[in-house]
């Protein structure tokens, strides 16, 4: 019996052995390889021939105006626009930084399946970041089961085969196998330096070996982590699917940043415990069983972060320093310049704070033009479409968050890195030019003895328009008075001894030949408050300003992070510019002298002009919620107002004229009715990648 039993097992084992080997040798012979990579180049299979190839991309958010990620608020129809736009411009990849709605997949097949040159995709795994932002660490085993399902249902959406925890997309119906196009995943988010630091001082183990990944070196165990979760990902793919991709995972140069240093003669000004950030995908090998490979990726800004450091070296040298470092594949993961009214570091070099779609353009052009001279295999625009759900670092505690998609705001730079932008729909259009047929339909908000005067709420500005019967000159001056909240203000305006006959927030001063700028009353003025806001918090008694003073100051904004995060010792000039300063052209883009920039336009018989909501301390204008009174609350909290009160005045050599306020409501909107057009931008890189 015994003997029986023996052989039986024997046989048994034999034949499994047996039948994982021929299993083994066909998955082997039926193994799909799309893209793998030799040294620092990218390589593409096409008809069993292998072909470099420059990844020259964009990352793609699925969102328009009114929406946030996750909302699946895209039609396939307008997808498959964008893709063409794209290869129109000459991109061939897109990067995604999470799953995507069923519909972005449906449209790239649909779209890749009309034409001869398709487009790639590289595919983002999401980690949670609520979790890191909450003060959890990537390590803990919790985040580590929690990722392994979402690496495999990102792996199974890309392959089309939907599951119920693979969509957080309501109603999607559609699973489309995409993989054909897959480039490779990139793991987690743009992971935080103290995030790596703390997991490499809390755990202790710093090696890992897998069947498709190991560490190698001085490894940490945050990369030891990573190379964990890529060896999640291979076999996951390739035991269900057969197909072996590529694998990176998201990178700054703070993770570098020991190694630029033994490299050059930069002093280290990070503290102690950023020395332990390091995460290099030069630590993590890949096994004989791997047959595409790794590439690194890292966002262009770390190269500027990098430079400030005390540092003399420019970008295009730091840019060098790594790709010369790498062994494989370096890819600048986000590059480019947001358009905007204010723009913060970007437009530290600039004369003014706004950066045109023009300027836009030029600027990332040098940032691509340095990249693509330094040996890298490919680089990214940081966003393909405005995105107006995004905030700023010197705007995100300025406005509701969760009202922020359903309008627009020219202040937060963040929204504006796209090459493809919106607009309020052509019937809302009011742009200042030399014409007012856009104002046809509209009725007079205020018709007096001087002329009518128009207003309207669109869903990116307070447009304004006045009509005189008196011809404007040269030296006729515009006054216009803003009431914006019922707990401050004043009636006195002591740069042009104009007195309104109720207490205004905000003067805006227009003239062709002398001023041209917004001011805010003391109190009510945001930047000062955040100057002083820890000060005040301790002593509420230290108030810089009376309520009741009549005091109109110029308008700033932060233009340095960490001036903002210490406010009460901001001295620097170069901590802030002025935001209050409005800008004279044409802004209809239809014009070949158009300015994005410009606020306000006027000719002898019309002026009309534009106000960003926030720059009236708005937080959400679709719902009518201002900024309430932070001196007595010691932060900023929205305020519900029932509409705003606007006192037209005109200045001139002849007279003075202030006519009584009126009060100006609109309707609350939750869904903004918009148009897509391509930004200036668009076309001067459209032109540059047709000269590479």
């Amino acid at each position: 019996m015994r003997r029986f039993i023996f052989f039986t097992a024997l046989g048994l084992l034999i034949a499994i052995t047996g039948g994982l080997m021929f299993l083994q040798q066909t998955s082997a012979k039926n193994r799909v390889e799309n893209f793998s990579v030799v040294n620092h180049v990218f390589i593409k299979r096409t008809d069993d021939k292998w072909t470099a190839i420059t990844l020259n991309g964009t990352n793609l958010t699925p969102v328009q105006p009114g929406t946030f990620p996750g909302e699946e608020d895209v039609a396939v129809e307008t997808y498959v626009e964008w893709f063409k736009m794209m290869s129109e411009l000459g991109l061939n990849t897109i990067k995604v930084e999470a799953k995507m709605p069923g519909r972005f997949y449906q449209a790239l097949k649909q779209y890749n399946d009309s034409v001869d040159s398709p487009l790639y995709f590289i595919q983002g795994i999401y980690f949670d970041e609520v979790a890191l932002k909450d003060g959890e660490i990537p390590l803990a085993e919790h985040l580590k089961q929690a990722y392994r399902t979402e690496i495999k249902a990102t792996i199974d959406k890309v392959h089309g085969n939907k599951t119920f925890w693979s969509s957080i997309y309501l109603f999607e119906t559609e699973s489309v196998d995409v993989s054909e196009y897959l480039i490779g995943y990139v793991m987690g988010v743009e992971w935080g330096i103290d995030d790596i630091a703390i997991s490499n001082l809390i755990f202790d183990t710093s090696t890992y070996q897998g069947d498709y990944f190991f560490t190698k070196g001085q490894s940490t165990p945050f990369e030891a982590f990573i190379a964990e979760m890529m060896d999640v990902a291979a076999n996951y793919e390739f035991n269900k699917y057969l197909q072996q991709s590529l694998y990176s995972t998201a990178g700054h140069l703070g993770m570098l940043h020991k190694k630029l240093y033994d490299s050059t003669e930069v002093k280290e000004h990070y503290d102690w415990i950023r020395s332990y950030a390091t995460a290099d995908m030069e630590h993590i090998g890949v096994t004989e069983r791997l047959h595409t490979g790794t590439f690194a990726s890292y966002d262009y800004e770390g190269f500027n972060v990098f430079r400030s450091q005390d540092t003399d070296l420019p970008s295009d040298q730091i840019l060098k320093l790594v790709s010369e470092y790498h062994t494989i594949p370096v890819v600048i993961s986000a590059y480019g310049v947001p358009s905007g009214r204010f723009c913060a570091e970007y437009a530290d070099h600039e004369p003014t704070a706004s950066i045109s779609e023009q300027r836009q353009g030029e600027l990332t052009a040098i940032q691509y033009n340095e990249i693509t001279e330094n040996g890298f295999g490919g680089q990214f625009l940081r966003d393909w479409q405005d995105a107006w759900f995004k905030s700023s670092w010197n705007t995100v505690e300025l406005k509701l968050p969760d009202q922020s998609p359903y309008w627009h705001d020219p202040q937060t730079f963040g929204q504006g890195y796209g090459l493809i932008g919106f607009t309020a729909d052509s019937e809302a259009l009011k742009y200042p030019d030399e014409s007012i047929e856009d104002w046809g339909n509209e009725k007079p908000f205020l018709s007096a003895s001087s002329g009518d005067y128009y207003v309207h709420a669109g869903v990116d500005y307070l447009y304004l328009m006045i009509d005189p019967v008196k011809e404007l000159s040269a030296s006729t001056s515009t006054v216009i008075g803003f009431d914006i909240t019922p707990l401050s203000g004043h009636t006195y305006f002591e740069k042009f001894d104009i007195t309104f006959d109720r207490p205004v927030d905000f003067v805006l001063v227009l003239s062709e030949e002398g001023v041209q700028e917004m001011y805010v009353h003391a109190y009510y003025d945001t930047f000062s408050f955040r100057k002083m806001a820890q000060q005040i918090r301790v002593r509420p008694d230290l108030l810089p300003f009376e309520k009741a003073e009549p005091l109109f100051v110029k308008m700033y904004q932060f233009t340095d992070s960490s001036a903002l995060s210490q406010m009460d010792h901001v001295t620097d000039l170069n901590d802030f510019r002025l935001t209050g300063a409005f800008v004279r052209g044409i802004s209809d883009p239809s014009d070949k002298r158009f300015d994005s920039a410009a606020d306000w336009y006027s000719t002898k018989d019309h002026l009309e002009v534009r106000i960003p909501y926030a720059l009236l301390n708005f937080m959400s204008p679709a719902s009518q919620l201002i900024q309430g009174d932070f001196y007595e609350t010691h932060t900023i909290t929205p305020l519900k107002i029932d509409g705003v009160g606007l006192a037209f005045g005109r200045v001139d050599e002849d007279e003075t004229i202030v006519f009584p306020t009126v009060r100006l409501d609109w309707e609350e909107w939750f869904k903004p009715s918009f148009e897509t057009r391509k930004k200036q931008s668009y076309q001067l890189m459209k032109d540059l990648f047709m000269e590479n």
